[in-house]
C-alpha cells in the first residue's frame, strides 16, 4: 500500500545530467562500480539509512523492482553520505531493490541536484525523464515506468 502523502513521479524539467560511476556496495558478486544511470530505463533512488521516509518506502520500491524485473526497468539505489559498513548492516534486514552505489562524499547527490531524501530520478536512454522528491507511491508507478521502455 502506498504511504499516506506519497509523491507521484513528475516530468523532469531540470538541466541535462551527466552519467557517473560510484563505488558499488558488495552485497553479492558483481562489478566494483555502479554506473548511474544504468542502461535502458533506470530508477536512480537516493536514500540514507537514517532517513525514516526512505526506510518506509523501501519495501514498495523493492516490490516494484521485482514486478518489473526483466521488463526493461532497473533500480539503482544511491546511499548518500554514509560509510559502507553502516549501509551493509542496514541491508542485513532491509530489502534491496537493486544495485547499491555509495555516495559517501555526496558528489552524485550534488551533481544530480539532490538536497532532500528520499529523491528519485528516472532515466530513459541516459536522459532524465521523471523525478520525485519525497516518498513515492511505487505500487502505482508501473505504467509510467513501462511507458519509457522502447517498444512498449
Amino acid at each position: 500500500m502506498a504511504a499516506s502523502g506519497a509523491e507521484v513521479l513528475k516530468v523532469y524539467e531540470g538541466p541535462p545530467l551527466a552519467a557517473l560511476s560510484l563505488p558499488r556496495l558488495p552485497l553479492g558478486p558483481g562489478p566494483t562500480a555502479v554506473r548511474v544511470p544504468g542502461e535502458g530505463v533506470s530508477v536512480v533512488h537516493f536514500f540514507a539509512t537514517w532517513c525514516e521516509p526512505c526506510r518506509a518506502e523501501l519495501p514498495a520500491l523493492a516490490a516494484m523492482a521485482r514486478r518489473l524485473s526483466g521488463q526493461g526497468v532497473q533500480v539503482i539505489m544511491v546511499d548518500v553520505g554514509e560509510p559502507a559498513s553502516r549501509v551493509t548492516r542496514f541491508f542485513e534486514t532491509a530489502p534491496v531493490a537493486g544495485e547499491v552505489g555509495l555516495d559517501a562524499d555526496r558528489v552524485a547527490a550534488r551533481a544530480f541536484g539532490v538536497d532532500v531524501l528520499p529523491a528519485s530520478l528516472v532515466f530513459a536512454d541516459g536522459q532524465p525523464r521523471l523525478m520525485a522528491v519525497g516518498e513515492v507511491a511505487w505500487d502505482h508507478a508501473d505504467k509510467d515506468l513501462l511507458g519509457l521502455v522502447p517498444g512498449r
